[in-house]
C-alpha cells in the first residue's frame, strides 16, 4: 500500500477555485436543467429563513411555531414597496428585511412574558392569525403578485433581468451568503455569546451582567430580519404569493429544514436547503414519487430527533474517519489522478508567480517592493497574495509581549487609592502542570497580599448591607427580617440547617426573588428593585448551588461571557467586524487568559464544560465571577460535591480571591469548611437569624449547636 497522496498548495487552491467557478456558473452550464435552477433558487429562500431559526431557537432557545408569518410579512411588505411605492428590487429587500424585524421585535415583546410551551404557543397563535387574518385583508394583500424590473442597459454586462431564474440565482445566493457570513461575525462576538448564555442559563447570564430581555429582543429583530428578507426572495423569486404559502404547516417546515442541518450550524441550515431542494428536484423527475413529498420533512425531521442528533452539521466529524480509511484503500488509482492535478496547479502557480515579477520590473527600482496592503488579514487576502506572488498581501501581525500576569479585578486598585494594601500582582507562573483536569492546584502556594483591615468592624467599608429583609415564594416566607453586612476584605459565612433560607437569601440579594419588606445595598446604593444584571453591573459576582455553566460554550468561552459588561461595543460592530469590536474583543481574550492561566486550566481551556469534572467545574464558575471584575462574590454551597481534597483546595482558593480585594459571602452545610475560611459568620434557623459573630465563637453558641445537633452544649451524646 502506497503512502497516502495530498494535494499541493497549489492543487489546493486550483480546486478551491475551480469548485467557486462551478458555484459561479452554475446556472449557465449545458448539463444543468432549467428547472434544477429554479430549486437551487428555493434552496436560498429556505436557507435564509433556516439562519433566521439558527439564530432565534438554536443559539437562544426560543421555539418558534409561527415563522413562516415573518416571512410573509416580509413578503407583502415588499409587495407594497415594489407595487405601491415603485421600489425596485433589490432595493426592496430593506424593505422585507425591515418590516419582518419590526414585527418580530413586537412579537418578542409579547411573547417574552412567558417562557418554553407557552413561548412556543404564543408563537403558534401568531403564526395562525397571520394566516387566517392579517394574509387576507386586501390593503395589505393586494400587491401579492409582482415582476422585478430589469436593472441596467440591455446587452451589458450590468443588465440584471430579475424574472430570468438565472440572473435571480445570483441576487438570492449572494444574500444568502451575506446572511451567513455576517451571522458568522454574530456568533463569535460578545452579542453571540450572550445568546449561547441566555440559552444555558438565564439566571447565570444575568448573573455576569447580561440584560437576557433585550438579548432575546435582539434575537428576535434578527431572527425577523433574516424572516423578512426570505420574504422578498420569495416574492420575487416567484413573482406571487398566497396565504397558503404562509401556513402554520409552512412553519413547521421550515422547522424542520433547521433541525435536519443541526439546530445551531449555520453551514447546516445551507446544507439541509440544499437536500430538500434536491428532493423536490427528485419528485419532479420521478413521477411515482408523487404525493409522498409531504412526508419527507417529518420522516427527515423524526430521523434527526430520534436517530441522528446534531443533522447534518454532524455528519463530516462522522464521516471523516470512513473517507480516511477509504482514502488509504483507493491510494493507488488515486495517486496518478492526484500527482498530475498537482503538476498542473503547480505549473499555473508558477506562471502567476513569474508574471507578478514581470509586473514588478517594470516599476521604478525604489517601488519593486511595493504591494497592495489589505485592512486586515483573513482567508481571501491569502489566497491573492499566493497568486499574486505578493502583491496583494495583509500588513505584518503584530507581535505583543504579554504583560505580567495580574488578576486585580477592574476598578479594585484604583477605587482603593494610593495607600491600598491591593496592588496589582504578578504572580507568574502560578502552577505547574499537571497533564490531568483533576490534578493538584496549588492556590496555598500562590504569592498573597495581607488584607489590611480595621480592627473594629464597624469602622470597615460596608460593601453589601441587608437590612430587616423579608422575601419568600408562593406565600412562603423564607427569609424574616434578616439583616446582616459583608464588609470590604471580609469572607463573611452563612449557615444553617436545610430550609433555613440561605439560598433564597442570595437570591434576594442577587435580584432572583422578591423582596416583600426591607432594603439591599450595594457599595452604598440602594439595590432593592434593580434586575439582577443591573447589580452584576455594579460589582456583584455569584456561584449556584447547582453548577449553572453554558454548556454549549467551551471553558475559554464560558470565562468570555463574563466580559460582556465591560466590552462597550454593540450588535452592528459585531456584524461588522469593525477595528474597535477587535480591538475590544482581543482585550477580552487577554483577560480570559490571565484566569485561565491562573487556575491552571490551560490543558482544558477549549473543551466543552459538560465535559468536565464537578470539582472543575465550580472553579470555573468561580473563574468567572472573578472574570466579570466582582468585588463582592457569593457562593452558593460550593463545596457541594468535593470530597475533602477538593475541598481543601477550594478553601485556599477563597483564600486567594479574598488576597486580591474581593468581599466573599460563604453559604455552605459544611461547618467546617465555611468556619475555617471565614472571618465572620451568620447563623440562620427558620428564615431568621439565630447567631452571629466571629467564627470561633459561634461555633460554641448553644443555640448553633442545638439547631445543628439537636442538643445543648453540655448534654452528652
Amino acid at each position: 500500500m502506497s503512502a497516502s497522496v495530498h494535494l499541493s498548495r497549489a492543487g489546493k487552491r486550483l480546486a478551491f477555485l475551480s469548485l467557486l467557478a462551478i458555484v459561479l456558473w452554475l446556472p449557465y452550464l449545458p448539463f444543468v436543467p432549467y428547472s434544477v435552477v429554479g430549486n437551487v433558487n428555493v434552496a436560498a429562500e429556505y436557507a435564509l429563513v433556516a439562519v433566521s431559526l439558527v439564530v432565534l431557537v438554536g443559539w437562544v432557545g426560543q421555539i418558534s411555531l409561527g415563522h413562516a408569518a415573518l416571512v410573509g410579512v416580509g413578503a407583502y411588505i415588499t409587495g407594497l414597496a415594489m407595487g405601491g411605492l415603485h421600489v425596485g428590487f433589490p432595493v426592496s429587500l430593506l424593505w422585507g428585511a425591515a418590516g419582518g424585524m419590526v414585527v418580530a421585535v413586537v412579537l418578542g415583546a409579547v411573547a417574552l412574558r412567558v417562557r418554553g410551551l407557552y413561548l412556543a404557543v404564543a408563537t403558534l397563535i401568531f403564526g395562525w392569525v397571520g394566516q387566517e387574518f392579517l394574509f387576507r385583508q386586501a390593503w395589505f394583500t393586494r400587491h401579492s403578485s409582482v415582476t422585478a424590473a430589469p436593472v441596467g442597459k440591455w446587452d451589458t454586462i450590468f443588465y440584471w433581468n430579475w424574472p430570468d431564474r438565472k440572473v435571480f440565482y445570483y441576487a438570492a445566493w449572494a444574500t444568502v451568503a451575506l446572511a451567513v457570513y455576517l451571522m458568522a461575525n454574530l456568533r463569535d462576538s460578545k452579542t453571540g455569546r450572550a445568546f449561547f448564555a441566555v440559552r444555558g442559563s438565564e439566571a447565570a447570564a444575568a448573573s455576569v451582567g447580561i440584560d437576557v430581555v433585550r438579548t432575546k429582543l435582539a434575537a428576535f429583530a434578527v431572527s425577523g430580519l433574516l424572516a423578512g428578507a426570505a420574504g422578498t426572495l420569495i416574492l420575487v423569486g416567484q413573482q406571487a404569493v398566497t396565504p397558503e404559502a404562509f401556513s402554520v404547516d409552512k412553519s413547521l417546515f421550515f422547522l424542520a429544514v433547521a433541525v435536519v442541518g443541526g439546530l445551531s450550524s449555520l453551514g447546516g441550515a445551507v446544507a439541509a436547503s440544499l437536500l430538500f431542494a434536491f428532493i423536490n428536484e427528485a419528485f419532479f423527475r420521478v413521477r411515482a414519487l408523487e404525493g409522498w413529498l409531504t412526508v419527507v420533512p417529518a420522516v427527515l425531521l423524526a430521523a434527526a430527533l430520534l436517530l441522528y442528533r446534531g443533522g447534518l452539521a454532524r455528519l463530516p466529524d462522522d464521516v471523516a474517519p470512513w473517507l480516511r480509511s477509504a482514502r488509504r484503500r483507493l491510494d493507488p488509482v488515486l495517486e496518478p489522478v492526484v500527482v498530475g492535478f498537482n503538476r498542473v496547479a503547480d505549473g499555473l502557480a508558477a506562471w502567476l508567480r513569474a508574471h507578478a515579477n514581470r509586473l514588478r520590473g517594470r516599476l521604478p527600482t525604489g517601488e519593486r517592493s511595493a504591494a497592495v496592503v489589505v485592512k486586515r488579514a483573513g482567508p481571501v487576502t491569502t489566497l491573492l497574495s499566493r497568486l499574486t506572488g505578493g502583491l496583494v498581501r495583509a500588513p505584518r501581525p503584530v507581535v505583543r509581549t504579554e504583560p505580567p500576569l495580574d488578576l486585580v479585578p477592574p476598578g479594585v486598585a484604583e477605587e482603593q487609592g494610593p495607600g491600598a494594601s491591593i496592588t496589582a500582582l504578578p504572580v507568574g507562573r502560578l502552577a505547574a502542570d499537571t497533564g490531568s483536569v483533576t490534578g493538584v492546584l496549588p492556590f496555598d502556594k500562590m504569592p498573597r497580599q495581607p488584607v489590611v483591615m480595621a480592627a473594629d468592624r464597624d469602622e470597615r467599608r460596608v460593601v453589601l448591607g441587608v437590612e430587616s429583609l423579608t422575601a419568600g415564594f408562593g406565600g412562603l416566607v423564607a427569609n424574616d427580617a434578616l439583616s446582616l453586612t459583608v464588609c470590604d476584605g471580609e469572607v463573611v459565612g452563612l449557615i444553617g440547617p436545610n430550609g433555613s433560607g440561605k439560598t433564597t437569601l442570595l437570591n434576594a440579594v442577587t435580584g432572583f426573588v422578591p423582596v416583600t419588606a426591607g432594603r439591599i445595598e450595594l457599595f452604598g446604593q440602594d439595590v432593592t428593585d434593580l434586575p439582577p444584571h443591573h447589580r452584576a453591573q455594579l460589582g456583584l459576582g455569584r456561584t449556584f448551588q447547582r453548577v449553572r455553566l453554558f454548556g454549549q460554550l467551551s471553558l475559554f468561552d464560558n470565562l468570555l461571557v463574563a466580559t460582556h459588561q465591560h466590552n462597550p461595543t454593540g450588535i452592528l460592530s459585531h456584524l461588522a467586524v469593525t477595528p474597535g469590536s477587535l480591538a475590544a474583543e482581543a482585550e477580552a481574550r487577554r483577560q480570559v487568559q490571565r484566569v485561565v492561566r491562573l487556575l491552571d486550566l490551560r490543558d482544558v481551556a477549549h473543551t466543552p464544560v459538560r465535559d468536565l469534572p464537578l470539582a472543575v467545574q465550580r472553579i470555573v464558575e468561580l473563574g468567572r465571577a472573578l472574570v466579570t471584575g466582582a468585588k463582592l462574590v457569593l457562593l452558593d454551597e460550593p463545596a457541594s460535591g468535593l470530597d475533602a481534597t477538593e475541598t481543601a483546595r477550594l478553601v485556599e482558593l477563597i483564600r486567594y480571591v479574598r488576597s486580591l480585594g474581593v468581599a466573599v459571602l460563604v453559604v455552605e452545610h459544611d461547618v467546617k469548611m465555611v468556619s475555617d475560611v471565614s472571618d465572620y459568620l451568620y447563623v440562620l434557623e427558620r428564615g431568621r437569624l439565630l447567631a452571629e459573630g466571629p467564627a470561633f465563637l459561634v461555633a460554641m453558641d448553644e443555640a448553633v449547636i442545638a439547631a445543628y445537633l439537636g442538643r445543648t452544649a453540655g448534654a452528652g451524646a
